[in-house]
């Protein structure tokens, strides 16, 4: 499952990079065409940038909301569970001592 995640995750990256560099590459054209200046090219540059990052965010967000989802129903354990039966044989442990 996570290895799967990993590859979508991956997939998504891979798109984005190769979005930013056709869009550094449109607005160079456009710069060399006197069609935006460089400064206004840079501007529409970072712009893409900021946008493209808040949207990785966003797409993180909700993979990991739905995994969260999904997780219970496939019946694996998370590290809640683990730490609360870590607890459970730390107490049983002491009691046995006791006892």
């Amino acid at each position: 499952m996570a290895n799967v995640l990993e590859k979508i995750l991956l997939a998504g990256l891979g798109a984005f990079a190769l979005s930013e560099e056709r869009t550094k590459e449109l607005i160079e054209e456009l710069v060399k065409r006197g069609e935006v200046t460089a400064k206004d090219g840079e501007g529409i540059i970072k712009e893409f940038l900021k946008k493209a990052k808040q949207s990785r965010i966003e797409i993180e967000d909700k993979v990991k909301a739905e995994i969260k989802k999904a997780l219970p129903k496939m019946n694996i354990a998370t590290q809640d569970d683990i730490k609360r039966l870590e607890k459970k044989i730390n107490d049983l442990v002491k009691k046995n001592k006791k006892g």
